[in-house]
């Protein structure tokens, strides 16, 4: 039966698997579908993308001293904003980088290869980095890290110090690990972040980190174990826990879905179903947690699909929109539009596949009222919801007398 091929092709656009720290979007990770071409029937039908594809990100979030000290967080982080357009870009081939009136040349092998000998040269070497990644030169930045790594190593391997040199190893390793994940480059990022889970086991934050390298590099066994391992961690640390998660109930809610995710990817449909809904409970309660429960509800709704539960699959795919859209609207900040019209055309695919023309077609209209048509990005998407459009509404006409 076609459409019944169809309805558990669709399912929802995206998997939505959480990071562990609040101003860490590079650890957002999306499993992305396609339409594939209607077939004789009319039927569209949602191919899912076995590749687990990181969110394009804005910015990114690194640890330790800031490259200028007026940018220095309480946090002990700093984030460098990425280039969102081939103009933004800064030119690469000078990698100094300009921090208030003093600008930093390069840092050579040689310059780091004995020993760090201040927090100056950390703030230089951290403004080259944050250079090389706005001109896209990823392997730059972790040459440069790797390096700053290595001059570490040798720095607290001496008696005295004006600054803890384990607290900048750790830091350094996380950013190297950082960098990893969103180049794609998941097995050297899995390492560092599994050195740095044995040596410092109450780091929940880098330990969920290792999870998403886990779940990307297509190890879910790993994973799902990695994210139960913090599950225990959580329900033993009450209210003493890692502070980069915030609410205690937002971080089980969080680690809840990413191993719902890993049942989902390994076809465990009933499974992760229940684990989702374990995470909605914990979701639904924090006032923070508006856009990760919308998101949740998202994957619920792929599960409820695999398991024929349609129509309980449309409602909880319009709560998801509704979270998203009253997130948005009540709570400060723009939901990213990939999340928001990726729920709804989830939504509208349901609802043909299972005849519900009219909501469909609803649905297709408000998708439509968030899209910019003057963004050049999404205009495919704009044709292929009119096309989508036109097919329902041959479809209608077929059965109209």
């Amino acid at each position: 039966d076609k459409d019944e091929e169809g309805r558990n092709d669709i399912g929802g656009s995206s998997i939505v698997v959480f990071g562990p720290h609040r101003c860490e979007p590079t650890c957002e990770v999306l499993i992305f579908g396609k339409l594939r071409q209607p077939d004789a029937a009319g039927t569209q039908q949602l191919l899912h993308n076995d590749k687990i594809q990181p969110k394009e990100c804005d910015a990114i979030v690194l640890f330790g001293p800031a490259p200028s000290v007026r940018d220095d967080d309480p946090n002990n982080c700093w984030t460098v904003s990425m280039p969102k357009r081939e103009s933004e870009k800064i030119p690469s081939g000078d990698a100094s980088v300009s921090s208030g009136q003093r600008s930093w040349a390069p840092i050579s092998v040689d310059d780091l290869s004995a020993e760090v000998s201040s927090i100056a040269d950390v703030r230089r070497c951290h403004s080259c980095v944050a250079k090389a990644l706005q001109s896209d030169n990823y392997d730059k930045a972790i040459e440069i890290l790797t390096d700053l790594l290595d001059g570490l190593e040798a720095t607290r391997k001496r008696r005295f110090n004006e600054f803890d040199a384990d607290a900048l190893v750790y830091a350094t390793k996380r950013n190297i690990a950082a960098i990893n994940l969103v180049r794609k480059q998941y097995p050297p990022a899995s390492k560092v972040l599994g050195e740095i889970s044995r040596s410092h086991p109450g780091d929940l934050s880098s330990q969920a980190l290792l999870g998403l390298a886990q779940v990307a590099a297509e190890n879910l066994e790993e994973a799902s174990t990695t994210f139960l391992e913090i599950l225990v961690a959580l329900d033993k640390a009450e209210n003493d826990f890692d502070p980069d998660f915030g609410d205690l109930q937002l971080a089980k809610g969080a680690i809840l879905n990413n191993l719902a995710c890993c049942f989902i990817k390994r076809g465990e449909f009933s499974r992760a179903k229940t684990v989702y809904e374990r995470a909605l409970d914990c979701l639904l309660g924090c006032a923070d947690a508006a856009k990760k429960s919308a998101l949740t509800l998202g994957n619920l709704a792929k599960c409820l699909v695999q398991t024929k539960e349609y129509d309980l699959a449309l409602d909880t795919l319009g709560s998801s929109v509704d979270s998203l859209q009253s997130c948005s609207n009540g709570y400060g900040y723009a939901v990213d539009w990939h999340y928001l019209t990726g729920i709804m055309k989830a939504r509208a695919l349901v609802a043909a596949s299972v005849k519900q023309y009219m909501l469909a077609l609803d649905t297709y209209e408000e998708m439509l009222n968030q899209l910019d048509y003057k963004n050049k990005e999404q205009y495919d998407l704009i044709f292929e919801v009119y096309g989508n459009m036109a097919q329902i509404a041959t479809e209608i006409g077929k059965h109209t007398p």
